[in-house]
């Protein structure tokens, strides 16, 4: 198989349109038609599905195209380890991270990471959690950063980094009554029977954060008013501040010095892990070794345990 004729039709397939893939390549669509024709009469069989404003794989397609995404992996692979043998060539790493605290993690960690592997290139994407399986799964990423449950695991390798409480955010306005759970506990606990009349802002439908709150609401028997569903949990948080609603958020966001909001510990302390994640036959670079010891310590520092 072609390498150059493979990054073409894989262009095909991310574009979902011949010209819009021929633009991204530098070449003419008639060029990149060529090379298409040329393929399919080799193989028999047609690739792809035609319309002016999206072409899909054929079920030919689909297998051209997994067999391809394995070849690009394993040549970006043996890249990285001949990288890590002779340290003198450029290796280049595509990160996966959450969105809003992954980039401040990177931005974080990255000055020391460049002091350490000055010969690594790095693609940061902002991705959530499920896309990130899905990207890893099509060797788009290198590795990512992750929030989930173990029950969300598919079969990638999850390396924790630190386990993360969520917690209740509530406006400080709201009179409830919470107690206090065992000794040297910073926060009370309230259960959410208490405020079960209350609206909730909550993230989107397709969030790991979101199916989190939805098996609390489960244990706790309650069903709340939804008021609002967003995908920031910065904007979640400045919601309960504006007295709007109530929130579950992770304790990483939690900012105990404002007196505009109360926070609560949960029955249960439903948490979350924060994982290094990457594909299982991948290969662990020296630089994503290094990423990962940064991203530990940083998490560390960065997690208040409760």
């Amino acid at each position: 198989m072609d390498l150059r004729q493979i990054e073409y039709i894989l262009r095909i397939a991310e574009e979902n349109n011949i010209t819009h893939a021929a633009r991204k390549l530098f070449i003419s669509q008639s060029a990149l038609n060529q090379q298409l024709l040329k393929l399919e009469k080799e193989l028999g069989v047609q690739l792809f599905h035609r319309s002016r404003t999206n072409w899909r794989p054929t079920k030919a397609g689909e297998i051209y195209l997994e067999g391809a995404r394995k070849i690009m992996h394993i040549r970006e692979e043996t890249y990285a380890r001949i990288g890590d043998q002779i340290r003198s060539q450029n290796c280049h790493l595509t990160i996966g991270l959450s969105p809003g605290r992954g980039l401040r993690m990177f931005t974080s960690i990255y000055p020391e990471f460049h002091r350490l592997c000055p010969n690594y290139t790095l693609t940061p994407l902002e991705m959530q959690a499920r896309a990130q399986q899905a990207a890893l799964g099509r060797s788009e990423l290198d590795f990512g950063f992750i929030m989930l449950t173990r029950d969300q695991e598919d079969d990638n390798t999850y390396l924790e980094l630190v386990r993360e409480e969520m917690i209740l955010a509530v406006p400080a306005s709201m009179s409830v009554s919470a107690r206090h759970g065992e000794t040297g506990d910073s926060l009370p606990i309230l259960r959410l029977t208490e405020i079960a009349d209350r609206p909730f802002i909550t993230m989107n439908p397709a969030s790991t954060l979101r199916s989190i709150a939805e098996e609390v609401f489960r244990r706790e028997g309650i069903r709340p008013d939804i008021l609002m569903e967003i995908s920031s949990t910065q904007s979640m948080l400045d919601m309960v501040r504006a007295d709007i609603g109530c929130s579950i958020i992770p304790v990483y966001y939690a900012d105990f010095s404002d007196p505009s909001v109360k926070y609560y510990r949960l029955h249960g302390n439903p948490s979350w892990r924060l994982c290094i994640v990457h594909r299982k036959d991948a290969y662990v670079s020296e630089g994503m070794k290094t990423f990962t010891d940064l991203a530990r310590d940083y998490w560390y520092e960065n997690i208040v345990m409760l």
